[in-house]
C-alpha cells in the first residue's frame, strides 16, 4: 500500500518520470525494514527471555509426560510423633512399586527420595492419610534469573583495574576505588548449590574443594573433579554466582574455598528432590569433616512453595541447627515471596537469610521479590562476574570446545541470583573474623553492619538495609604447618602452544590441593596418604611433539632421597597418576632424665612436729534482720500445703533474692486465705542494694512480689493486704550463755538447742517478741578427762543461767502460737 501511494505521488515529479519506479520501490523497502528493526531492537531482550521461559516450561512438561524425574518422584519423611515407620512402610509397599533413589535423613527425619509407580504412589498416599508420614510430589525449581524486561541500567564507565560496581557499592558508596577487603573469607567454605562450576576459570584457581553432581539418575551423587566440562547451564549460572561470592577479582570473599553442588541441568532446571539431596550432602560432609567449618550455603534457585515447601523449610532449619549459615535469593516474580500465591521456597524459609536485588542507584527493580521475610538487599542488576564461556552471556549453552578453551570469560547478568552470593561472601568474612559464631549471630552481624537506604522505597520495608562488607581487622594468621613433602612438578611443553597444558594435584578425598600451568611449580603437601596427579592437554595430543614431557618428584628431605612419582609425555587429553606419600613421622621421644647422684651422707630425719589441728568450720552467716509479713489471697483452696505453699515460698524467695521464705501460718476462709511468712536477711546470702524491709515499703517492689505470688499460686491478692510486722532489735548473743542451737522452726517462735557439755546436758533456747531468737550461747566443751565433779558444777551453773534468762524475758502475745509459748514458759 505504501509503495502504491508513493509511486502514484511520484509521477508528478520530474525525477520520478526520468528514473522510473525502481528507486521508489527500493525506498519503500528500506523504510519498511527500518520500521521493523526499530520495533525489534528495544524488545530483543524481552523476546529472548520469553523464548527462554517457553523452553523451560516446555522442557518441564516434556519431562513429566515422559516419566522423567518430575513425573513419579516423591519426597517422603516421618511425622514428628512417629519414628521408624518410613522404612517399614516402604517394605510393605507392593513389590517393585517403590524404589529409594536417595536418602536425605541428615536434613529430614528419615527423609527418602522415592521413585514410584502409580500403585506405589496410591499406597503411600493412603498411608500418609493416617498421619504417620509426609509424602509430597516432586516439584520444579529453576535458576532465579529475571523473566521479562531488564531493569533500567545506569551505565558505568569501566576503568582498568576497577572491580564490578556491586563490590564498589558494598564498601560504602560507588566511588570508583579498588576493592581491597581486610577480610577475605580465608578458612571459610562456601557451598554453592546451583548448576555447577567452571573450575578452570582463573577466578577460582587453587580454591575449589570437594563437590557433587545430583543431576544424574544414580542413587549416589557423582563426585566433581577439576574438569571444565560440567557447567553447561544457560548463562553459566553456577559459575557466575560462585564468582560473585568468592572470585579472585569479582568476588566479595576472594580467599574462601568453593564447593560446587550441581542440582540444575543445562536448561537451568532442577527439582525439590535434587535440592534436598544437595542440602543433605552438605550437612553430611560438614558433619564428617570438621575442617569444612565454618560453612556457608548459597542457593540462587527456587520454586513455588507448594506441597514441598514445608519440607524444604525443615531442611533449611536442619542446616541452621548444624551451624551452617544458609543464604537464599528472594526470586524474580515481582511479588511478595513470603505469603500468598507468590510464596517462594526456599526464599521464604524462616531460618534462611533472604536477599533481594537492587540497582546501582539503590532502587529495587520491578522484578525483584519482596516481603517481610526479605532480610537484606544487595546488587542484582548488571552484575559482572565469571562465566564458563563467552557465549554464556547470551544465555546460551557452552559447547565442549568452548569450555576446554575458556578460562577467563566474563559477563553481566541480572537477578536476585546475583544478589544472594554477595551476602554469602559477607557471611564468609564474618566467619573469618568470628569463627565460633552461630548462624543467628551471623544474621545479627549482617544487620548491624548494613546501611539503611531510604532509596530502596516502601517495597523494601521493614528491612530496607543494603548489605555492607565487614571492615574489621583480620585475625592473626595461624602459623603455617610444617611442610611434610615438597612436590616438584617439571613440564617441558611441546613445539606448539604451551598454554594448552595444565595440571592439578588432589588428595585421597578428591580435594584439589593445587592447580598449575605449563610452567610447573613446587607444592608443599602436609600429611601423607594417597594422592593423584592429573595433567591436561586441551589440544588432545599430549606432549609427544618434539622433546615434551612432564615429571613429578618428591624432593629429598631429612636425608631421604628424592623419589620420582610420575612422568610421561604420550597421552591424549589427560593422564592421571596415583601415588602414596608417607605420613609425617612423630618426633623422637626425649631421653629420660639421668638419675640423681647418690647422697654422700644420709639425710637427717626431720624433727617431729605435733599434728596440726583440723580447720575450724566457717562461721555461720550473720543474721542482719528478720522480716515477718502477711498477705491475703482470694480463692477457695482445699489443701494449702500442696502445691500452694511450695509455690508461694519459691515465688517470694526468688523475688526478694533470699535462699528461702518460710510460710508460718495460714488462715483459710471460705473464699480467701491469710498467709503469714518469714524472711531472714543474712550477710553473704543477700546481695540487694536495699534491705528487704525497705524493699517491702516500696510500691514497685511490692507490686513485683504480689505479681510473682499470683503467677505462682494462681490466686489473686487483695489490694493493700500486705502487712509487715514492725522490726524489733535482734538480741546480741552473750559469750557466757549455755550451749545451744537456733532451733527455731519458723512457726512457733520458739526453739530449743542441743549442747554438748560434760556428759551431754541440754539447754533451751529463748523467745523474742518478734517470735524468733537465737539459742542462748555456747558453753565450753567439757570432756570426760576433767572429772565428774567439774562436769556437775558446769551443769548446775548452766541450769541456773537458763532459769534466770527465761524468767527475765517477757513473752509477746501471738494468737496462733499462745499454747506453745505458754507451755515453753512453764518449762
Amino acid at each position: 500500500h505504501l509503495s502504491r501511494r508513493m509511486r502514484k505521488s511520484c509521477r508528478r515529479l520530474p525525477l520520478c518520470r526520468r528514473t522510473g519506479a525502481a528507486p521508489v520501490l527500493l525506498l519503500s523497502l528500506l523504510l519498511l525494514l527500518d520500521l521493523i528493526v526499530g520495533l525489534r531492537i528495544p524488545s530483543e531482550h524481552d523476546d529472548q527471555q520469553q523464548r527462554r521461559s517457553s523452553r523451560v516450561s516446555a522442557t518441564a512438561a516434556t519431562s513429566a509426560r515422559n516419566g522423567g524425574v518430575f513425573a513419579h518422584t516423591f519426597i517422603l519423611a516421618e511425622a514428628h510423633s512417629h519414628e521408624g515407620v518410613v522404612d517399614a512402610v516402604i517394605r510393605s509397599a507392593p513389590h517393585g512399586s517403590v524404589r529409594v533413589r536417595r536418602r536425605a535423613d541428615h536434613v529430614l527425619p528419615s527423609g527418602r527420595i522415592l521413585e514410584c509407580t502409580d500403585a506405589g504412589r496410591d499406597f503411600l498416599v493412603q498411608r500418609s492419610a493416617l498421619g504417620e508420614l509426609h509424602i509430597v510430589p516432586d516439584g520444579v525449581v529453576r535458576a532465579l534469573l529475571p523473566i521479562g524486561g531488564r531493569a533500567p541500567r545506569r551505565r558505568r564507565r569501566r576503568l582498568a583495574g576497577l572491580p564490578p560496581w556491586g563490590l564498589d557499592r558494598l564498601d560504602g558508596v560507588i566511588d570508583n576505588t579498588p576493592y581491597e577487603p581486610s577480610l577475605r573469607g580465608i578458612g571459610v567454605h562456601i557451598f554453592v548449590i546451583d548448576s555447577g562450576l567452571h573450575e578452570t576459570h582463573v577466578e577460582f584457581a587453587g580454591r575449589v574443594g570437594e563437590g557433587a553432581d545430583f543431576t544424574s539418575d544414580f542413587e549416589e551423587p557423582v563426585a566433581l573433579h577439576a574438569t571444565p566440562t560440567y557447567d553447561r547451564a544457560r548463562g553459566g549460572h553456577g559459575t557466575h554466582c560462585a564468582g560473585s561470592a568468592a572470585g579472585a577479582t569479582v568476588g566479595v570473599a576472594p580467599g574462601a574455598t568453593i564447593h560446587p553442588v550441581k542440582v540444575l541441568d543445562d536448561f537451568g532446571l532442577g527439582s525439590f528432590s535434587r535440592m534436598l539431596a544437595g542440602m543433605d550432602w552438605v550437612a553430611q560432609r560438614v558433619e564428617e569433616r570438621p575442617e569444612y567449618r565454618p560453612a556457608v550455603v548459597s542457593m540462587s534457585v527456587g520454586g513455588s512453595y507448594g506441597a514441598a515447601g514445608p519440607l524444604l523449610d525443615a531442611a533449611v532449619a536442619a542446616l541452621h541447627g548444624a551451624g551452617i549459615t544458609v543464604v537464599v535469593a528472594a526470586g524474580n516474580t515481582g511479588e511478595d515471596v513470603c505469603t500468598g500465591d507468590g510464596k517462594l521456597s526456599p526464599g521464604s524459609a524462616p531460618h534462611a537469610i533472604t536477599v533481594g536485588a537492587m540497582s546501582a542507584d539503590d532502587s529495587v527493580p520491578t522484578w525483584s521479590g519482596f516481603g517481610a521475610c526479605v532480610d537484606i538487599w544487595a546488587p542484582g542488576v548488571a552484575v559482572r562476574s565469571a562465566l564458563p564461556c563467552t557465549t554464556a552471556s547470551n544465555y546460551s549453552v557452552c559447547t565442549t570446545s568452548e569450555l576446554l578453551e575458556s578460562t577467563d570469560a566474563y559477563g553481566e547478568q541480572d537477578g536476585t541470583s546475583m544478589s544472594a552470593p554477595h551476602v554469602a561472601g559477607i557471611a564468609a568474612q564474618v566467619f573469618e573474623r568470628y569463627p565460633d559464631f552461630t548462624p543467628d549471630q551471623v544474621r545479627a552481624k549482617l544487620r548491624a553492619i548494613a546501611m539503611l537506604s531510604p532509596a530502596l522505597g516502601s517495597v523494601a520495608e521493614p528491612n530496607n538495609y543494603v548489605a555492607q562488607v565487614l571492615n574489621e581487622p583480620a585475625p592473626p594468621p595461624p602459623p603455617p604447618p610444617p611442610c611434610t613433602h615438597e612436590i616438584i612438578v617439571s613440564i617441558t611443553p611441546d613445539e606448539y602452544a604451551p598454554e594448552d597444558t595444565a595440571w592439578a594435584l588432589f588428595d585421597a578425598n578428591g580435594t584439589l590441593l593445587y592447580a598449575g600451568s605449563w610452567s610447573g611449580g613446587s607444592v608443599c603437601v602436609n600429611g601423607g596418604g594417597n594422592h593423584s596427579f592429573v595433567i591436561f592437554d586441551r589440544f588432545g595430543d599430549g606432549l609427544t611433539e618434539g622433546d615434551g614431557g612432564y615429571s613429578v618428584v618428591r624432593a629429598s628431605s631429612d636425608g631421604t632421597p628424592a623419589i620420582q612419582l610420575a612422568s610421561g609425555a604420550n597421552f591424549s587429553t589427560s593422564e592421571e597418576t596415583h601415588f602414596y606419600l608417607e605420613p609425617a613421622s612423630p618426633p623422637p621421644p626425649s631421653p629420660p632424665p639421668s638419675p640423681p647422684p647418690p647422697p654422700s651422707l644420709p639425710p637427717s630425719p626431720p624433727p617431729s612436729m605435733p599434728p596440726s589441728p583440723p580447720p575450724s568450720p566457717p562461721p555461720p552467716p550473720v543474721l542482719e534482720d528478720i522480716v515477718v509479713a502477711s498477705i491475703e489471697l482470694n480463692g477457695a483452696v482445699a489443701d494449702w500445703e500442696q502445691p500452694y505453699s511450695t509455690a508461694f515460698s519459691a515465688a517470694a524467695a526468688s523475688t526478694l533474692g533470699v535462699p528461702d521464705a518460710r510460710v508460718m501460718v495460714t488462715s483459710v476462709q471460705d473464699a480467701s486465705i491469710r498467709v503469714r511468712f518469714r524472711v531472714e536477711q543474712r550477710a553473704g546470702e543477700y546481695n540487694g542494694t536495699a534491705s528487704i524491709r525497705e524493699r517491702l515499703a516500696r510500691p514497685a517492689d511490692v507490686s513485683e512480689l504480689l505479681g510473682a505470688i499470683e503467677t505462682a499460686t494462681g490466686l489473686q491478692s487483695v489490694p493493700g493486704s500486705l502487712n509487715v510486722v514492725p522490726s524489733t532489735p535482734t538480741p546480741t548473743p552473750e559469750p557466757s550463755d549455755s550451749v545451744g542451737d537456733d532451733g527455731n522452726d519458723g512457726s512457733s517462735g520458739a526453739g530449743n538447742g542441743d549442747g554438748d557439755g560434760g556428759d551431754g546436758a541440754k539447754g533451751d533456747g529463748g523467745s523474742t517478741p518478734a517470735g524468733d531468737t537465737a539459742a542462748t550461747a555456747s558453753t565450753a566443751m567439757i570432756v570426760g578427762t576433767v572429772g565428774g565433779a567439774v562436769g556437775g558444777v558446769v551443769v548446775i551453773a548452766t541450769a541456773l543461767i537458763l532459769a534466770w534468762r527465761l524468767s527475765s524475758r517477757t513473752l509477746s502475745p501471738c494468737c496462733s502460737c499462745c499454747t506453745k509459748r505458754t507451755k515453753m514458759g512453764r518449762q
